[in-house]
């Protein structure tokens, strides 16, 4: 039985397939200027970085920063760092791996091109062993070894969004989380009313 937590802006907690990753750096806009990383303070995060060979990059002197990537860190031409004051400055670049739950991007084929104004989806892809929970719980109802899911005190997903607006970091934008079951429905009618029969999909 598939379980989809929805998340705030939208963002969706789920067991799917065919979905996008934000972590799969071939479906994202890795890029980053200077400002960027520069306004961000001590730490700039993204899930992944690219030093653009068309951008100019330039740290040195009494530049601190600390540059975290998720999946990749890609370095072209263009990228100079040093030197450096003596003391606590330098640039550390830090691959941090992916955590073992996942996020999709549900309703765009990737994330380069979303619409200004439009609904993001994003679904959050649990481990097995919560999976295994929450599917107990679909099928047995709640006990002391199960997770409920439409349960706040159980689960409960809150995600933080950012956007680089005029030259700086607009954000916290706070979304949270709520789940749904995926089901098949087969209609039927009866004297003119609507009866949707509800049946777990596999």
């Amino acid at each position: 039985m598939r379980i989809l937590t929805t998340i705030g802006y939208l963002m969706m907690v789920m067991s799917f397939n065919a979905q996008t990753s934000v972590y799969d750096c071939s479906f994202t806009d890795a890029t980053v200027t200077q400002a960027q990383i520069d306004a961000s303070g001590y730490e700039f995060k993204k899930a992944c970085i690219l030093f653009a060979e068309d951008q100019t990059y330039d740290f040195g002197q009494s530049d601190h920063k600390k540059i975290t990537a998720v999946t990749q860190i890609h370095i072209k031409e263009g990228f100079h760092a040093g030197p450096f004051n003596t003391g606590n400055t330098g640039i550390h670049l830090n691959l941090e791996g992916k955590s073992d739950i996942d996020v999709a991007v549900m309703n765009y084929p990737n994330l380069k091109s979303v619409q200004l104004f439009g609904k993001l989806e994003l679904g959050l892809e649990f481990t097995p062993q919560i999976d295994n929970f929450i599917s107990d719980f679909i099928a047995n109802g709640q006990t002391s070894t199960n997770i409920n899911p439409f349960d706040p005190q159980q689960i409960d997903v809150k995600a933080e969004f950012f956007v680089w607006y005029f030259n700086q970091w607009i954000g916290p934008f706070k979304s949270f989380g709520y789940t749904m079951k995926i089901i098949q429905e087969p209609l039927t009618y009866q004297h003119g009313i609507q009866t949707i029969l509800a049946i777990p999909s596999e």
